[in-house]
């Protein structure tokens, strides 16, 4: 075959991708290569997509995407990659951009310069030439990876946008910074992933990389008055988990309370604790501390038999979070101890009974 005749899936899987490796994009620890949907593009007729904008390479090292790169088959001239090159580099705020179709590679500087290039610069190269001043607080900030939830979020361009600007403004020694966006933008993700990085790297008014900050992460919505209020909303399962789509409606997701929950370092605290913490900076206590706290309650209120059942299920959310006392687990949990939900009910002295002290029980638990 010769080069006239490949398709671009050819020329970038047989010379640009070597070329990128052979580089150190994707060997050298802290880089990576993405592809980026920048605008999935408008809803037209029959709910497909019209005129989407992607970038064929993204170039990132250390959380910062220093170039993009435009790809064209081998048999087509480089300079026809140039004009979306430079459109994606600007949408996506990287400095360099470049146009290539495996045979010859084109470099815009988009502070200024174009010239042809024997093949793509390294990372460490591409770094040093976007960021011409030493800064430590970068380098640290960059040593930390975005909080991703085991890939399940991942910044749109904007988003990755406000973050590297909020976090260039804190590097540089600004003490006030705004970000303005607008509705739906996701807001609430990237205050957390400002928060992630900050907290991780160390970074504190000291200016001293020696101690983590204490971050007041952001206003809860206004779903309840006090901590009183959240304690009786929370010990009930059914308020529980009305109070749980009322925040996740307002961006405040099994996600985002997921990443917060490690952010303040309390895996093993209940999601009470983390909204309590956010809310009121009350201290969190693991979920073990508070099964110990609500068992000597459930002895004394139930009679042996529903207090060994009652004992069974908080083993099951000390285990594994609030998610385990939710009304749903309940025929599971019979079925487990006793074989079937009805031999468990029957057991337990009737359904009205098990539910009745499965509900109420979990009161103590947030007394």
């Amino acid at each position: 075959m010769t080069h006239q005749n490949e398709t671009e899936a050819d020329t970038r899987a047989e010379r640009i991708d070597p070329a990128l490796k052979a580089a150190g994009w994707g060997v050298v620890p802290g880089s990576q290569i993405k592809r980026e949907v920048i605008a999935p593009g408008r809803i037209v007729q029959g709910g497909k997509r019209a005129n989407p904008m992607s970038s064929d390479y993204v170039l990132i090292y250390r959380d910062q995407k220093l170039a993009v790169i435009e790809a064209k088959r081998a048999g087509i001239d480089t300079s026809e990659g140039v004009g979306q090159a430079k459109e994606y580099a600007k949408r996506l705020k990287a400095r360099f951009a470049y146009a290539t179709n495996g045979l010859t590679w084109y470099e815009i500087d988009t502070n200024g310069g174009e010239r042809e290039i024997d093949g793509p610069p390294g990372p460490d190269d591409l770094w040093a030439r976007t960021f011409a001043t030493q800064n430590d607080w970068r380098d640290r900030f960059g040593a930390v990876p975005f909080e991703d939830g085991g890939g399940k979020w991942q910044a749109r361009y904007y988003q990755h946008n406000a973050i590297s600007a909020a976090l260039e403004a804190v590097a540089q020694g600004k003490d006030r910074i705004l970000l303005t966006l607008a509705t739906g933008t996701g807001k609430t993700g990237i205050a957390f992933q400002l928060c992630w990085k900050l907290f991780h790297a160390k970074w504190n008014l000291g200016r001293e990389p020696t101690r983590r900050p204490r971050i007041l992460f952001g206003e809860l919505p206004d779903l309840f008055k006090d901590e009183d209020e959240l304690r009786r909303l929370w010990g009930d399962p059914d308020t529980r988990k009305a109070l749980l789509g009322q925040l996740a409606e307002r961006g405040y997701d099994a996600l985002v309370l997921m990443q917060i929950k490690e952010a303040i370092m309390a895996d093993k605290s209940d999601l009470f604790d983390v909204l309590a913490h956010v809310a009121y900076a009350t201290t969190p206590i693991t979920r073990q501390e508070r099964a110990e706290a609500g068992a000597g309650a459930i002895e004394q209120e139930y009679g042996v038999k529903l207090a060994a059942f009652l004992n069974y299920v908080l083993g099951q959310y000390v285990e594994s979070g609030v998610e385990d006392l939710d009304r749903s687990k309940l025929p599971d949990y019979l079925s487990l101890k006793f074989g079937t939900f009805a031999e468990g009910a029957q057991a337990l002295g009737g359904v009205d009974a098990v539910i009745q002290s499965y509900v109420g029980f979990q009161k103590h638990l947030y007394a």
